[in-house]
């Protein structure tokens, strides 16, 4: 089983090395993964907006930070009676977050695996003998990481570039303006 896994992994890995030709070397590989970052994000972004129900999300997300903004105000205060106010509420509070997470949770159980095989399949498209291959070069080196990228460090900045503004755009952040 293992065997017929691994010459599948590798078949297809050099089928879309070989679909991809000139796209595998920079300057193409470079827009392509920022494409497939952009892709990703829509994908991702779309399975959220199907899912999760952000006006809830969104509703829970600021009682629950009032609440701990107010929580920990009367901590600082030395508040007895707003804290044995706020501890009355907090069943309450826990459930929101519980079902914060549940809800969160809901795109990631369907796309987790999907792009987990997407990034293991290009991951290996952008290799060679095994090695990472350079698919972008910054016109300035990053501390820790220099200015000759490899798929995964050039997959990861295009797609943090690429979130916040896609999520906002499918109106699916959780981040208050």
């Amino acid at each position: 089983m293992l065997d017929f896994l691994y010459g599948l992994y590798h078949g297809l890995v050099a089928a879309l090395a070989a679909a991809l030709g000139p796209w595998r070397y920079p300057p193409l590989a470079t827009l392509f993964i920022f494409i497939l970052a952009i892709i990703l994000g829509v994908t991702s972004s779309i399975v959220t907006k199907m899912l999760v129900d952000m006006e809830s999300l969104r509703k829970y997300t600021e009682e629950v930070n009032a609440w701990q903004k107010q929580y920990i105000q009367a901590m600082k205060s030395e508040d007895k009676k707003a804290l044995a106010k706020l501890k009355k509420r907090e069943p309450a509070i826990k459930r929101m977050q519980a079902e914060m997470t549940r809800q969160q949770m809901k795109p990631f159980a369907v796309t987790f695996i999907p792009f987990v095989i997407l990034w293991w399949l290009f991951n290996g498209v952008f290799m060679v003998n095994g090695a990472p291959i350079m698919v972008a070069r910054l016109p300035f080196p990053l501390p820790f990481l220099g200015a000759n990228l490899t798929f995964f460090w050039w997959y990861i900045l295009s797609s943090f570039s690429v979130t916040t503004l896609i999520q906002k755009i499918f109106n699916v952040s959780t981040i208050q303006d």
